[in-house]
């Protein structure tokens, strides 16, 4: 069986994500592809993790908690199941000095449950300087945050780092990535890779991504819009959707502005530059699938 983790990470659409694969789980099912609700599977994992207290498991255990999850869905021939915290606890995020310092060790403890089947990994990864800034915004900031800032150098965060992490626990996952802030444009392209579909298949939830940067009467007019036409490549998808956002942007949410204290516009301009190294690092690198817009060149 081929079972996706979807990791996070915390502050990306992680709840959209969840919202649309729930919504195409009757279509998934048609192709032996079971996307369970995460009321479901969470605590079914959470508790054999908390059983096995850091120690891997026996087969019969692996077996126990795989059949728990499926119940019925004995014949599903892909799994797909979603928590950001398999990165790390929200919380923790900022400890070390660096992003999810612990990521390794608590993916691998999550993998090991399905040691026996094809796992693929998924993540989205949000330029830091506004990652941060959505962490101290939140009722509840991570309790890492402030010591972070307080004595460490943003300059020093990279994605690069707990990727590594993965892919040393985890050589042989496939992981998909993608950057929060293309999903927008990129979003049925995400939607299809995780559950592993055609280019062209039809997806539902496809404008989940997009609602919240639109004005109401973008939306409409942006359903309106995909109703009467068919947009027969991801190229074409994009070009519409960037035309909408230039047209109907919701500018309290696609200008927010990052507002760390003590950061200047240098900060930010650095920590940003920092990120697109990044993002062509991993984009390169092998074991990685990199969502990218296919229209990068009409972003610049």
């Amino acid at each position: 069986m081929r079972i996706t983790l979807h990791i996070g990470a915390h502050h990306t659409r992680t709840p959209r994500l969840v919202s649309a694969i729930n919504a195409g789980k009757k279509a998934f099912a048609r192709e032996n592809i079971f996307a369970p609700g995460p009321a479901s599977y969470r605590p079914i994992i959470s508790k054999a993790l908390s059983q096995l207290d850091g120690l891997p498991p026996i087969d019969e255990e692996e077996d126990a908690v795989l059949a728990e999850i499926l119940g019925d869905k004995t014949d599903a021939e892909h799994l797909i199941m979603i928590n950001e915290d398999w990165a790390g606890e929200r919380a923790l995020m900022f400890k070390g000095a660096q992003l999810y310092t612990n990521i390794g060790e608590t993916v691998q403890r999550v993998a090991e449950l399905f040691s026996k089947h094809e796992l693929r990994i998924s993540m989205a990864i949000r330029n830091p300087a506004f990652l941060i800034n959505a962490a101290q915004t939140v009722k509840v900031p991570p309790i890492s945050l402030k010591w972070f800032l307080k004595s460490n150098d943003p300059m020093d965060l990279s994605w690069q780092a707990p990727v590594d992490q993965v892919q040393k626990v985890l050589p042989n996952a496939k992981i998909t990535m993608w950057c929060e802030e293309d999903t927008p444009l990129i979003w049925p392209r995400i939607l299809r890779k995780i559950a592993g579909l055609p280019e062209d298949a039809p997806v539902r939830g496809a404008l989940l991504a997009i609602e919240d940067a639109l004005k109401p009467e973008g939306v409409a007019r942006l359903r309106t819009f995909l109703r009467n036409h068919t947009l027969s490549t991801p190229q074409q998808y994009e070009r519409s959707i960037l035309a909408f956002l230039d047209k109907y942007a919701d500018e309290t949410v696609m200008s927010a502005a990052c507002s760390v204290p003590g950061w200047t516009g240098q900060t930010v301009y650095d920590l940003s530059q920092n990120y697109e190294g990044d993002i062509t690092a991993l984009s390169k690198r092998e074991g990685i699938d990199f969502i990218l817009p296919y229209t990068q060149d009409d972003l610049a």
